[in-house]
């Protein structure tokens, strides 16, 4: 069996990786923990009449507290996307999930995924995510598939062949194999994680300008769902 997908990322897709990342990290944990504080906090003051011995300062520190985490930090994180795409527009993505992992093609290039090769795959309330680490992974959004019976579908599918790779594994107490030219996953220094393009016609490998031009179109694909700058 096989789907096959042909989409473009939407900065709405990547803002809500975004938000998915910062709700359920532990940094995302913590946040929700600090947020729900803050309201207790202030509904106590409020209720027990205590909030007018505090000074004006103390109570604008116990609001902005209460609405960082919900408000403002999705807030910022939109600009940061909408800034993003301004310098790197989204491509048309053609995704093939099949029996032997991953095909993707973005402008005629392609990379190549083993289930084995990857780390995880989540599904969010909008979006599946086929994670490389615990950082870095690419976004199938759910409008692509149309309804929630494809979308359950399709994690239940790509989750059972995941699950197989990884019985494999432990049971030969390997690895996951090696990642070739053809099938190379390059997760760098910075805050993207790549699929290594190969040729259409696959006869060469490009030269190290020509591949590294590809692997930064082929980033607008790979999103890095924490990375630093993520983080508010």
């Amino acid at each position: 069996m096989k789907y096959n997908f042909k989409f473009k990322l939407s900065k709405i897709d990547i803002w809500q990786s975004s938000i998915y990342y910062t709700i359920f990290s532990v940094n995302g944990i913590f946040n929700v923990l600090f947020t729900l504080a803050a309201w207790a906090a202030g509904i106590y003051l409020l209720v027990s009449g205590k909030i007018s011995v505090l000074s004006d300062m103390q109570k604008i520190l116990i609001f902005f507290c209460a609405i960082l985490f919900p408000i403002i930090s999705p807030i910022l994180i939109w600009f940061r996307v909408s800034a993003r795409e301004k310098v790197n527009p989204q491509k048309e993505v053609e995704l093939e999930i099949g029996d032997d992992g991953l095909n993707i093609i973005i402008e005629g290039k392609k990379g190549h995924l083993l289930w084995e090769q990857i780390y995880k795959i989540k599904k969010r309330p909008t979006m599946l995510l086929f994670m490389m680490d615990t950082l870095h992974g690419f976004i199938l959004p759910k409008s692509v598939l149309g309804n929630n019976d494809k979308f359950d579908e399709v994690y239940q599918y790509s989750k059972e062949k995941h699950d197989i790779a990884m019985e494999v594994l432990k049971k030969e107490n390997r690895p996951p194999k090696p990642l070739t030219p053809d099938q190379e996953v390059n997760i760098g220094s910075g805050s993207e994680n790549v699929v290594s393009p190969r040729d259409e016609k696959n006869t060469s490998i490009v030269n190290n300008n020509k591949k590294e031009k590809s692997l930064q179109e082929l980033a607008n694909l790979a999103k890095n769902l924490d990375n630093k700058d993520e983080k508010v």
